[in-house]
């Protein structure tokens, strides 16, 4: 099994890209109680992007942990591209993107510097059942298994003890509160891979109509 490391992560990103807090500093993403469920809010910031951001930490104003933006793709206006960054802007690290919509090329997803065809790296089981994250060339201790068949969703580890590592609750309404994402402490270490594939199975669950309908205009 690959270990993270700072020349050869589980985003395989160069070394050189890769935030090292300074000494003493301890890294923005993690609360000082390592017990402690982290609840994140999904919060619209502009038309086309929106910040996760840890809602039980005891900062006043606690600083977002990644920022999600979206753009057109200008040769086929029928598909977007969705990027993730971490930090509060686009001029964080880029841990990942994915393009899906009306495209004749499959919907592909892009970690660090593995790319994946989506229908491989993000299978499911069933139309309202589980939904399993195990892209190519990533170490099986990053593969989830998402049940969205109860709320709040459950995402647990694929292999091994399949441990809860978070809860996703979606917001049903305009009216509703924002979307929330709990995240346990035995989850902080995949919380990049929870993320991302949360987005891409909330991409595809939200697509109108059937999949043996639409699957010949959306990829």
């Amino acid at each position: 099994m690959q270990v993270p490391t700072d020349s050869s992560t589980y985003f395989h990103v160069p070394s050189r890209n890769i935030a090292k807090p300074s000494s003493g500093e301890r890294p923005p993403q993690y609360s000082t109680d390592s017990e402690k469920n982290l609840v994140y809010a999904f919060v619209p910031v502009r038309a086309s992007s929106m910040e996760v951001i840890p809602r039980n930490l005891e900062k006043e104003v606690p600083e977002a942990k990644y920022h999600v933006s979206i753009r057109m793709n200008c040769f086929m206006p029928s598909s977007y591209i969705t990027t993730i960054h971490l930090g509060t802007d686009e001029l964080g690290q880029k841990l990942g993107l994915f393009e899906m919509g009306m495209i004749a090329a499959p919907s592909s997803v892009r970690i660090g510097g593995v790319t994946n065809n989506t229908a491989i790296a993000l299978t499911q089981s069933g139309i309202w059942g589980s939904w399993f994250w195990h892209p190519a060339r990533i170490s099986e201790k990053y593969h989830l298994r998402w049940e969205f068949d109860k709320r709040p969703c459950i995402c647990r580890a694929a292999y091994g003890s399949k441990a809860i590592l978070a809860r996703f609750t979606p917001a049903v309404s305009l009216e509703d509160a924002l979307a929330e994402l709990e995240v346990m402490p035995n989850g902080r270490e995949l919380m990049d891979h929870i993320l991302l594939s949360l987005l891409i199975i909330e991409r595809k669950r939200l697509t109108p109509g059937r999949p043996e309908t639409t699957k010949e205009i959306f990829n």
